[in-house]
């Protein structure tokens, strides 16, 4: 007697399915880029604010902000040989 296997239909990869979640793939991907971009908006505001209030200080006094006495004593330079 002779015996033959079932052979069961195997879904193409090109089906329905792949490309519904092919299409799921990139508007998520998408969402993801999206919400990246919207989260790194307000970090680079206040960085450029933070920058923009600080840099005439910075430059203005640069040579004497490092050995020059802070109003509470010391001075900058020793500070930053202190967390080395």
């Amino acid at each position: 007697m002779m015996r033959t296997a079932a052979v069961s239909p195997q879904p193409s990869l090109r089906g329905g399915r792949f490309r519904r979640r092919k299409a799921m793939d990139r508007i998520m991907s998408g969402a993801m880029i999206l919400s990246a971009i919207i989260v790194l908006i307000p970090l680079f505001a206040v960085g450029a604010f933070v920058v923009q209030q600080g840099w005439p200080a910075l430059i203005g006094h640069f040579p004497s902000i490092l050995t020059e006495q802070s109003p509470a004593g010391g001075q900058l330079i020793e500070g930053l040989k202190g967390t080395m």
